[in-house]
């Protein structure tokens, strides 16, 4: 039985992580190439305009969650239909509303609070991404629900390599921001193609039931699912939209490549939060409290692992990498970077500990905590952007979502009465610290690609050995893994 399980969570998980892939595809792949084709202003105004469209997701997407949550509990129910029908009418209602509201309002916000007129333009165009995204989200949602992640990956991996490749060619032929909004909206398109035929197939083999459903526990948690998402998106997008207050459009360049890289880098940990939240919330329904614990656990010691050797490797060579990917007209993105490396341990932490939360029905905590830590950080970006600009935001987003997220992981220890071992963290951080001992001394003497690669492996190598040898991962643990991913 617990073979069964664990087995069923690691090959899910390999569709998580296919996805994670696509997203570092398209994460670094339009974080080196666009500044670099569109230069710091284009590239500013582009970056602003994205974080515009995606804090107006707000307004759509706050519903996704409920839809996986309550999509894949409806397995166990026999209302999968209904379900599926129910978020189809909420979902269309609220992406028209929000759709329209953005591109009526487009001049205002252009020129009254960015006081950038010819912003307005690509925000009138980016109601149209707003559009298909939302829909594509949805969809991406239902089957995550479903458990069918194929699709889920294919569409993924489409729309991030696309969303890359698309504007690349569009910008050939028109030079301007506009093409790379363009080029996305086109690849949201694709993918919403596919993840709609795939779910349509699943909604035609489903029957229709008599019974009508109980619509106010979805509401409730709906609810919460909207405040989490707004606190959400001011966590991933105030930071930014502050900085195009106070700032000009190249300091939202600098800053943004920052906090690509990092996002994009963090994908690199091998835990899937998609999948593990719908495995919590089935978990949930068959009472299965020792199998969530393990989830838990195994998550965060694995996951520790790879979080402290991507801060390693930003410390140790972002100055390098900026350099040779833009120049040194972005040299001030390598401080950024250095900044919000320590943001990988945050993401590894919210994307173990929010999707135990949701799948057990604690949707309120999350709230409590993203909505908490974004009014803080809006207040506090306020406050630091006009006098210490992009790096005195970073400082203030790292610090608040980093100490955010270890709260929430000691709040989900004692939900689960299961103590973290401390050695889960500490000897990574230790293998990290030494090799940052090491290597720091001679960082400045990395000038050429073949003292950064040979820099670089030798310092995966050590990493790898130090972990092997402090027992933070054995040998048998990796002869697990693999047995377990096999079919």
């Amino acid at each position: 039985m617990v073979k069964s399980w664990y087995t069923s969570i690691l090959h899910q998980n390999i569709y998580g992580v296919g996805i994670q892939l696509a997203l570092l595809i398209g994460g670094i792949g339009s974080a080196i190439l666009f500044p670099r084709i569109l230069g710091p202003e284009l590239f500013g105004n582009f970056a602003l305009v994205f974080a515009l469209a995606n804090f107006w997701l707000i307004f759509t997407n706050f519903i996704d969650q409920a839809v996986i949550k309550f999509v894949s509990a409806s397995r166990v129910r026999k209302n999968t239909k209904l379900v599926i029908k129910l978020f189809l009418e909420w979902k269309t209602l609220l992406t028209i509303i929000a759709s329209l509201a953005l591109f009526l309002s487009s001049s205002y916000i252009a020129n009254y609070i960015f006081h950038k007129p010819e912003l307005s333009l690509g925000i009138k165009l980016s109601s149209l991404y707003i559009f298909f995204y939302s829909f594509y989200t949805l969809t991406d949602s239902a089957l995550t629900g479903l458990f069918d992640n194929f699709p889920v990956m294919l569409a993924q991996f489409i729309y991030h390599t696309g969303r890359v490749l698309i504007p690349l060619m569009l910008v050939t032929l028109w030079f301007s921001y506009l093409s790379v909004i363009s080029g996305i909206i086109i690849a949201g398109i694709i993918a919403l193609g596919i993840t709609l035929k795939a779910l349509l197939g699943h909604y035609r083999r489903y029957k229709d039931v008599k019974f009508k459903i109980d619509a106010k526990p979805i509401k409730k948690f709906v609810f919460y699912c909207a405040l989490t998402y707004f606190g959400q998106v001011l966590l991933q997008w105030i930071d930014a939209l502050t900085l195009g207050v106070f700032r000009k459009s190249a300091e939202v360049g600098f800053y943004r490549i920052g906090m690509m890289w990092v996002s994009s880098t963090g994908l690199f940990i091998p835990i899937s939060s998609r999948v593990l939240f719908a495995a919590y919330a089935q978990k949930y329904e068959e009472k299965a409290i020792m199998h969530s614990r393990s989830l838990f656990l195994y998550s965060l010691r694995y996951g520790f692992i790879f979080a402290f050797l991507l801060i390693t490797l930003m410390l140790l060579y972002s100055d390098y990498l900026v350099g040779i990917i833009y120049g040194p007209e972005f040299s001030k993105s390598s401080t950024i970077l250095a900044i919000l490396s320590l943001l990988s341990v945050e993401i590894l932490l919210t994307s173990t500990t929010k999707p135990l939360l949701w799948g057990v029905g604690k949707v309120e905590i999350t709230t409590f905590y993203t909505l908490g830590i974004g009014i803080l950080m809006t207040g506090l970006n306020y406050m630091v952007a006009p006098h210490y600009g992009a790096e005195g935001v970073a400082f203030v987003t790292m610090s608040l979502r980093l100490a955010g997220s270890i709260a929430l992981t000691l709040y989900c220890s004692k939900l689960l009465k299961v103590k973290l071992p401390y050695t889960y963290w500490l000897k990574p951080m230790g293998v990290s610290f030494v090799l940052l001992s090491i290597f720091l001394p001679f960082k400045e003497s990395i000038t050429s690609l073949s003292t950064f690669l040979f820099s670089a492996l030798l310092t995966l190598i050590l990493y790898t050995t130090f972990i092997f040898t402090t027992k933070a991962l054995t040998l048998k643990e990796v002869e697990k893994i693999i047995k377990g991913i096999k079919p």
